[in-house]
């Protein structure tokens, strides 16, 4: 599903799995590195990150004791941000198109544990969707409906076939007319 994330990268947004680090890197072979970790939230404004000023002021003050260098300025870095959550947006509502698509084509023709792996992957990467709630609310009750309907047709064929076995055994009369009594009273009370 996100094999083609990008992430930025020495200046640039590329695919995340082209992103490699030298075995003999420095910053990997003895941990000379320095990082901020901060993350993007959806506010009533849009995506935001909380106090990101900040982090970055960490940021350079770190690569500064440490006698690091590095080849951005805060407002790159901020410019960075900007677009590799932008590419990251788009790529998740094309993730929710692509399987919300899927699981109204599966739901169609009825193939309904396909649909809801479909919606999985949308709650995946947006759990609040509403068009995937909606569509897992309809196909839960769809599912729900048919095991109801599955469990009331497996009742009804065992007594049918209790009672065919009966007649067949000969056992007319009384017995028939009860059987035929208790199929009509069963069904009836089945389907309501």
């Amino acid at each position: 599903m996100f094999e083609d994330l990008q992430v930025w990268y020495n200046g640039k947004l590329v695919p995340w799995k082209t992103v490699t680090i030298p075995v003999l890197s420095h910053g990997f072979s003895r941990a000379s590195a320095v990082f901020e970790i901060f993350g993007i939230h959806v506010g009533p404004d849009g995506p935001a990150a909380f106090r990101m000023d900040e982090h970055f002021k960490r940021l350079m003050r770190s690569v500064e004791l440490l006698e690091m260098e590095i080849p951005y300025t805060s407002d790159e870095l901020s410019e960075a941000v900007a677009e590799t959550e932008t590419a990251q947006r788009q790529r998740v509502q094309t993730v929710v198109d692509e399987n919300l698509e899927a699981a109204r084509g599966y739901e169609e023709e009825g193939r309904l544990d396909d649909a809801l792996d479909a919606l999985s992957r949308v709650f995946a990467v947006a759990e609040d969707n509403a068009d995937a709630v909606a569509a897992k609310t309809r196909v839960l009750a769809t599912i729900n409906e048919q095991l109801r309907q599955e469990e009331m047709d497996s009742r009804f064929t065992g007594l049918r076939e209790r009672g065919m076995a009966k007649l067949e055994a000969g056992a007319f009369g009384a017995a028939a007319a009860t059987f035929r009594q208790a199929l009509v009273l069963r069904s009836d009370s089945e389907v309501q």
